[in-house]
C-alpha cells in the first residue's frame, strides 16, 4: 500500500532534519567508517519509498532534509529525489559526500538547487587523510573541493577529530582558508566506533585531556576567522561556557528531538550514528514513531546518571541532556564528560 498524506498526525519539533541514507554503496573503505557496521550486505533505498518517506516527512512537518550514505553520489536517483524534495518544499537539503565524485559538472547540478549545501570529508594532511580513507584520495578531494567552491555550491568541510589530528589542526585550518576561501565552516567530528565493534584505530580516540586541548583549539579558530566548530558533541558548549568562549559555535544533541534517519535497509534510528533503533520503514510509520513512548525516552535528558552528577544544572543549561560518549573500545567506570569537566575544576 503505497502512503497516502492523511494518515498523517504527527509534527516534528523546531526544526531538525529528516535524513535518509540512500545508499551503503561507497567508493571508499574507510577504516573508521561504521556504516554498515551489521551485515555488510549492499543496500539502498528504492526511488519509490524514497519518495514516499520524503513526502510523509514533510507532512509531518519537516523542512530540512539530510542525504547521506555510503556515497549518496552512487545512488542512481540521487537527482530524482532532490528534485522531489524541492518541489515538496523542502527548504534546505544537505548532502553528505566523500568528494571523490565531485566533477564540474556534478557540481553544477547540484549549485542550482535553492538552499542545498555539501559537505565534504577531508582528514587533515595527505598523510593523515589517506592513512584514513586510502592512498591517492587526497589530491582526488582536493580538486572535488576545487570543483564545489567554483561552482557555487555552500560547502562545509568535515573533519575527523582524532589524536593525529590535534597538532596539524592550526595548520589544517590556515590550510583551508588561503586554498578554500570560499567554504562555509569546518565542522569537526569526534571519532566513534560502533557499538560492539573493535577499533583499529584505539590510539586515535581523544581522551578527556585530548578534548580540552580541541575545544581551545576550536575556539582559537573561530576568532582566526575560521567557522569551526563540533558535530553533535554538546560537552563542547559546556566547556566553552565554563571557560568563558562564547565565540564557538553551539552543538545540538545526537538525538536531538524530532530527527529520524531512515536507513538503506529501511531501518529507522535517531540519527545516521544513533544508538537508538524503531520500527523499519513502512508507510505512516514516520508519525508513529515520532509520538511514540520509546521515541519520547530516546530524546528525553537522562534521567539516571546526570541528576547525581554535580555538573548538571551548567550541563543542562548548555544543551548536555546525555551524559557524553567515552567511544573508547571497552568499559569505563565514569562518564566521559564528567572526567572532562574534572579536569577544569570546580
Amino acid at each position: 500500500m503505497r502512503f497516502r498524506a492523511e494518515n498523517i498526525t504527527a509534527s516534528a519539533s523546531s526544526n531538525p532534519r529528516l535524513g535518509l541514507e540512500v545508499t551503503n554503496r561507497c567508493n571508499s573503505a574507510c577504516i573508521h567508517c561504521f556504516v554498515g557496521t551489521g551485515s555488510g550486505a549492499s543496500a539502498q533505498i528504492p526511488t519509490e519509498v524514497a519518495k514516499d518517506i520524503l513526502l510523509e516527512g514533510y507532512f509531518a512537518a519537516y523542512r530540512h532534509l539530510h542525504i547521506t550514505g555510503g556515497e549518496p553520489l552512487l545512488y542512481n536517483a540521487i537527482f530524482e529525489i532532490l528534485d522531489y524534495a524541492l518541489d515538496l518544499g523542502y527548504e534546505t537539503m544537505l548532502v553528505n559526500t566523500n568528494g571523490l565524485l565531485l566533477t564540474g559538472r556534478i557540481c553544477r547540478t547540484l549549485a542550482d538547487y535553492p538552499g542545498l549545501s555539501v559537505t565534504i570529508s577531508l582528514e587533515g594532511t595527505a598523510l593523515l587523510h589517506e592513512r584514513f580513507r586510502g592512498t591517492r584520495s587526497h589530491k582526488q578531494v582536493l580538486t572535488g573541493l576545487e570543483n564545489a567552491i567554483a561552482a557555487g555550491l555552500d560547502v562545509i568541510v568535515f573533519t575527523t577529530a582524532a589524536k593525529s589530528l590535534l597538532p596539524e589542526l592550526p595548520e589544517f585550518a590556515d590550510f583551508l582558508v588561503s586554498r578554500f576561501p570560499g567554504i562555509k565552516y569546518l565542522t569537526l567530528i569526534r571519532l566513534v566506533t560502533a557499538e560492539g565493534r573493535t577499533s583499529r584505530l584505539e590510539e586515535e580516540f581523544l581522551n578527556p585531556g585530548d578534548f580540552l586541548g580541541l575545544a581551545n583549539m576550536v575556539a582559537l579558530i573561530n576568532l582566526y576567522g575560521l567557522r569551526t566548530r563540533l558535530l553533535n558533541d554538546p560537552l563542547i558548549n559546556v566547556v566553552s561556557r565554563k571557560l568563558g568562549m562564547p565565540w564557538t559555535p553551539r552543538s545540538s544533541d545526537l538525538d536531538l528531538e524530532g530527527s529520524l534517519m531512515v536507513g538503506a535497509d529501511l531501518s529507522v534510528r535517531s540519527s545516521h550514528a544513533g544508538r537508538h533503533n524503531y520500527e523499519n520503514y513502512a508507510p505512516g510509520s514516520i508519525a508513529k514513531i515520532l509520538v511514540s513512548d520509546q521515541y519520547r525516552q530516546a530524546s528525553a535528558p537522562d534521567s539516571q546518571i546526570c541528576p547525581a552528577c554535580g555538573y548538571v544544572e551548567l550541563c543542562r543549561a548548555s544543551g548536555l541532556f546525555r551524559p557524553a560518549k567515552w567511544h573508547l573500545p571497552g568499559k569505563h567506570d565514569s562518564s566521559y564528560c564528567k572526567n572532562v569537566l574534572d579536569l577544569l575544576g570546580r
